[in-house]
């Protein structure tokens, strides 16, 4: 269910839910806008709020540091970049995610979907 006119997010609040998970997306699970509506969310809610979708790595410290958001989730981030937790820790270079192709095509029989390489020093 989609929460995202006014009111709505405040009307969870009075039946203490216990957490929103905040999926950021348009069409296609792209998200649109520049700003981060699911980081929002924390404003009325006093839950746990858990963001989700196409977040860049300082987008996430950011919203994590300044307490917008208590967790936040990678997840196609992750097919590329199998050890993106590593590379994050090591501040290595982080591969783009992949294209929906990956997702929607049949044909390549789960190629690419599950054998991206993990990071690979250069000399």
């Amino acid at each position: 269910m989609n929460y995202t006119l006014p009111g709505q997010i405040e009307a969870l609040e009075a039946v203490e839910l216990g957490r929103i998970i905040a999926r950021e997306a348009g069409p296609r699970g792209i998200r649109q806008e520049p700003h981060s509506h699911g980081f929002d969310a924390k404003t009325t809610f006093k839950g746990v709020i858990i963001a989700n979708n196409i977040y860049a790595r300082n987008t996430a410290e950011g919203g994590l540091r300044t307490g917008a958001a208590d967790l936040v989730g990678f997840g196609r981030l992750y097919i590329t970049n199998p050890d993106l937790a590593e590379r994050f820790q090591n501040d290595w270079s982080v591969e783009p995610m992949a294209g929906h192709e990956v997702y929607k095509n049949s044909a390549l029989g789960g190629k690419f979907y599950n054998d991206y390489p993990s990071y690979q020093f250069k000399n």
